[in-house]
């Protein structure tokens, strides 16, 4: 009797021990197939941006009583909103985008429009030129896509209150910089941005911190300027872009009435720190420290304006505000600075120039 027992038990063992290994077997193929998968996935397309299914944009809030901020530490330590408590984002970004996964970042990583406030480095012209990640930019001189190091990128959040912000972004293989940002809103309802730039590279190089804010097409633009010989053209097709920018009493705009149809860039000179637009039902105003002409890149302007506008779909276009640093040497270990301040003001009247110059003398600029 007992050694039936036995036999029995050894059969029960050895009928579980084959169950055990056959569960084995089918877990390591499960595994060599998750593995696989991975695998594939993880290998970026040659010209478009990986998504991570498991990170999410997110957004936090500087705010105080009289104004509000929301940015991302993630695609670039961007900004997102600013405008007056319970007021109307003067920021113009795509909502939609912001809602899908934040993307993977390589150096052949297209761009991605989530427009909002963003920091390029320049100038345009050498985006591509002094790095060996993606030798066909390099070949081919690209001037778009921007550096997705630099704008897709997430940063470290280095300390956070109610009020700032300081974050790093890694150091781009492209640029050879890392970037140190921070955002302050001030008790008057100012916010003030600070960008550093340091060269990780053992090699010298030569670069400018270039400051993209991105608002509604139909906003209203005012620059100060000594006169039209300050400002250089590009336009883009056949739009009249060249004569719809109006030089008058010291002041540049933009007037949208000229056509159905605008589209160029403005590279400006400017003759006083600060330029501002009409949008949202707000005075939006960028205050920066006047450069003379030689300290800025040859290729761009202290200041530059993108527009592109119809009067059909107003919504689907854009106007950049655009502000360059000094073009500065670095050696391995150097850094250098620059910054802006916004500031913000309700805006009720007609929508006109006449009461636009008398809003901006009101304030003081003028």
């Amino acid at each position: 009797m007992a050694t039936v027992r036995i036999a029995l038990a050894k059969r029960v063992c050895i009928q579980r021990l084959c169950v055990l290994k056959r569960l084995i077997q089918i877990v390591g193929w499960l595994l060599l197939g998750i593995g696989v998968i991975a695998c594939e996935s993880d290998k970026p397309s040659r010209n478009d941006t990986v998504l991570d299914v498991q990170a999410h944009i997110q957004q936090l809030q500087l705010s105080n009583q009289i104004s509000t901020f929301t940015f991302t530490p993630q695609i670039g330590g961007r900004g997102l909103h600013f405008g007056l408590v319970e007021a109307d984002n003067v920021l113009k970004v795509d909502e939609r985008l912001l809602s899908l996964p934040a993307p993977k970042v390589s150096s052949s990583s297209d761009n991605i429009g989530y427009l909002g406030h963003i920091n390029w480095i320049g100038p345009q012209a050498e985006w591509w030129l002094h790095q060996t990640e993606n030798r066909e930019r390099r070949q081919q001189k690209a001037v778009w896509p921007p550096d997705a190091h630099t704008v897709l990128a997430s940063a470290t959040v280095n300390a956070i209150s109610n009020n700032a912000v300081n974050m790093t972004l890694p150091a781009s293989p492209v640029t050879g910089l890392r970037l140190d940002k921070s955002y302050v809103l001030q008790d008057d309802g100012s916010l003030q941005l600070d960008v550093t730039a340091t060269n990780t590279r053992q090699a010298s190089v030569a670069w400018d911190i270039w400051f993209n804010t991105r608002l509604n097409a139909n906003s209203v633009l005012y620059v100060p300027v000594a006169g039209a010989q300050n400002v250089r053209i590009d336009t883009f097709g056949e739009t009249p872009f060249k004569q719809a920018l109006v030089v008058d009493e010291g002041l540049l705009t933009i007037d949208l009435t000229v056509a159905d149809r605008l589209k160029g860039k403005a590279f400006v000179q400017p003759s006083k720190g600060w330029m501002a637009a009409f949008t949202a039902d707000q005075l939006f105003v960028i205050e920066f420290t006047l450069q003379p002409q030689a300290a800025i890149h040859p290729a761009q302007g202290q200041l530059e304006f993108y527009l592109d506008y119809s009067a059909k779909s107003a919504d689907a276009g854009l106007l950049e505000m655009e502000l360059h640093s000094p073009y500065t040497h670095l050696e391995l270990g150097e850094s250098f600075s620059a910054h802006e301040v916004w500031r913000v003001y309700s805006y009720e009247g007609p929508n006109a120039a006449l009461y636009h110059r008398k809003q901006l003398a009101l304030l003081g600029y003028k």
